[in-house]
């Protein structure tokens, strides 16, 4: 079993049935850049030198596909689909989210993405304040309306992949809609030519989860979460289940920060989170 990555040659579909993005309007600094989300490998995004008025047709922000994926045993994992839908998406100024006294502005869905294309992916501009962003807040979406070229699995799902591992096949799917946050004390200052943008780092995902009990075809689920012991320590120690594993690490595995212009999210960028 080839243990690379397959990338989808379809393009990125982002359903918006409502778009829109609202600033504070006491602050006068403000600045008009991008967001974007993207799943990657170790190497997160790379970006293109793209004119911001053009971010519908030709956005800016492009998925890098990792080259191999294994589990924490070193087990090749063979991802097909890896999909998540967004309902709400929120800046924040403060790394707690007690309240929605700092929020600063928004992007409202709902949105679909494929988290393995290679095709670029934009919400589009959206104007903030130039103050220092400490979280992203999104809001996991469900629904039965889905891109025609989204996997059928993802209809009434919120998160949505399809794997081989142990020459099995592994289906991972959470109907959720509840936060997913990205926080961190770093402060990121958005900028016009610089976009902000959310990695899911899916290598470091799988290779922290221990996957050698998937020995038949399986679904894990939030009503089957395929119980196991200790199968993810490095991303929750006392996780009894996979199911646990999968929708921390989802979270844990996210950076939110702002492209330098070297084509990733690494140490010389700007990240809320390290």
């Amino acid at each position: 079993m080839k243990a690379y990555l397959k990338a989808t040659l379809g393009s990125i579909m982002i359903s918006v049935l409502a778009t829109g993005c609202n600033q504070d309007s006491s602050n006068s600094n403000s600045v008009s850049t991008n967001f974007a989300v993207t799943g990657s490998g170790q190497n997160a995004v790379a970006q293109g030198q793209f004119q911001k008025a053009f971010s519908f047709i030709m956005p800016s922000a492009i998925a890098l596909t990792p080259p191999l994926l294994v589990d924490s045993n070193g087990t090749q994992v063979d991802l097909n689909e890896a999909w998540i839908a967004l309902k709400h998406i929120q800046f924040k100024t403060s790394v707690s989210d007690d309240s929605n006294g700092n929020s600063v502005a928004h992007y409202n869905g709902p949105f679909y993405i494929n988290l393995l294309s290679d095709q670029p992916v934009s919400f589009g501009e959206i104007i903030l304040p130039q103050e220092g962003l400490r979280r992203v807040k999104m809001l996991l979406h469900k629904g039965n309306s889905i891109p025609a070229d989204a996997p059928a699995g993802l209809s009434g799902k919120s998160i949505y992949f399809n794997a081989m591992v142990n020459s099995q096949n592994l289906i991972f799917e959470a109907d959720e809609t509840t936060d997913f946050s990205i926080s961190g004390s770093n402060a990121v200052v958005p900028e016009r030519d610089k976009d902000l943008l959310t990695v899911i780092r899916m290598a470091d995902l799988f290779k922290k989860i221990d996957l050698s009990g998937i020995n038949s075809n399986t679904t894990i689920s939030s009503s089957s979460r395929f119980p196991a012991v200790n199968p993810c320590p490095e991303i929750h120690p006392s996780a009894s289940d996979l199911y646990t594993c999968f929708r921390m690490g989802i979270s844990q595995e996210a950076r939110f920060g702002k492209d330098d212009g070297d084509k990733d999210l690494d140490a010389n960028d700007e990240v809320v989170n390290e």
